[in-house]
């Protein structure tokens, strides 16, 4: 499982051009996808309603998928609702992320259109994974960081999440599991020291 810390995050995200509405709509993306864990669909299905800006969080309804008819065909857009009932959630924002929101939605209202106010368009438009792929391509080529995919960085939160030592039932909360056993099951071999922190905190405890 691939995965960018913290540093490798800061690297890139340092790199990046915003001047450019394209340029900034892309930075913010990128940055709400690694604080938040949120997939890709949920992403891009996001609109203003969905931020809480007084109690500092934003809610996941809804899934944006994308799909091309054939080969170089035009794309499609189909909203859906999320995966499983657990996908349907409520996510904290830290207060960076909630600033960097806010700047993009000044920007957005000043220089494009957005169509029912959706977070992640342009003039009224979607923009696809593949925009994104190719944007990440480019940008690591340029900064010199691994290339992870897009969804590695719903990884890169996770493993974020785990290293400043939050519980695992958080995190599979967060993220929208069905259950725990799936987080476990994707991030699990990040606690490899689990077994032997939880003896040490019995040991400490069971002195009677």
């Amino acid at each position: 499982m691939e995965f960018w810390t913290i540093d490798e995050f800061q690297k890139f995200y340092s790199h990046l051009e915003q001047s450019k509405v394209s340029d900034q709509l892309f930075a913010t993306a990128i940055y709400v996808l690694f604080f938040t864990g949120l997939r890709i669909g949920e992403l891009l299905a996001l609109q203003w309603k969905d931020i809480d800006w007084e109690k500092k969080n934003l809610r996941v309804r809804q899934n944006l998928v994308i799909r091309r008819e054939k080969s170089f065909g035009d794309m499609q857009y189909f909203l859906s609702t999320p995966k499983t009932k657990s996908s349907l959630r409520t996510i904290g924002l830290d207060d960076k992320t909630l600033d960097i929101l806010m700047k993009w939605k000044k920007r957005q209202e000043r220089d494009v259109f957005s169509s029912e106010n959706y977070i992640f368009q342009v003039n009224g438009d979607f923009v696809s994974d593949a925009w994104f792929r190719l944007r990440m391509k480019k940008n690591c080529r340029e900064c010199g960081i691994k290339r992870i995919k897009i969804h590695s960085l719903r990884h890169s939160h996770a493993s974020y999440l785990i290293y400043l030592g939050v519980d695992i039932l958080h995190i599979q909360k967060r993220l929208g599991h069905q259950n725990v056993k799936t987080t476990l099951s994707l991030y699990g071999h990040l606690y490899p020291n689990y077994e032997n922190d939880l003896m040490q905190m019995l040991n400490s405890k069971n002195n009677f």
